[in-house]
């Protein structure tokens, strides 16, 4: 798996551009590629953010922001900016760091916090 920088990150804090499968453009792309009915994407486009963490109802009851690691993604780019975190994310991507594994929960999912996920995007530890 490779860091795919064009890929950018989802609208809803996915790391798009970590994701393994080759043949995906990343969810931004995607949509406007061929349309997309993720509720998310809908409402982040329908205000015209790049992102849920710039928006003042974040976190909301979406089901993507239930999960620590989207949460965590969203507070670091609200607070450092997004390419501050993409950025952080590539070079932990290449000191060994990993999104996801094949059948199982990466670096960031074993995180239970959000204090830990972002000292994980900032150390790399």
């Amino acid at each position: 798996m490779g860091f795919h920088s064009e890929r950018d990150l989802g609208v809803c804090g996915l790391a798009c551009v970590l994701c393994g499968a080759e043949d995906c453009l990343g969810c931004v792309a995607r949509a406007a590629k061929d349309g997309c009915d993720c509720s998310v994407f809908k409402c982040v486009t329908a205000k015209g953010l790049d992102g849920c963490y710039q928006c003042g109802d974040f976190p909301c009851g979406e089901g993507m922001h239930k999960g620590v690691r989207n949460r965590a993604f969203n507070m670091y780019a609200k607070k450092f900016s997004k390419p501050a975190l993409l950025e952080r994310l590539r070079i932990n991507h290449e000191n060994g760091i990993t999104y996801h594994r094949p059948g199982g929960k990466g670096d960031y999912d074993l995180r239970e916090t959000e204090e830990a996920v972002i000292r994980l995007i900032e150390t790399g530890v």
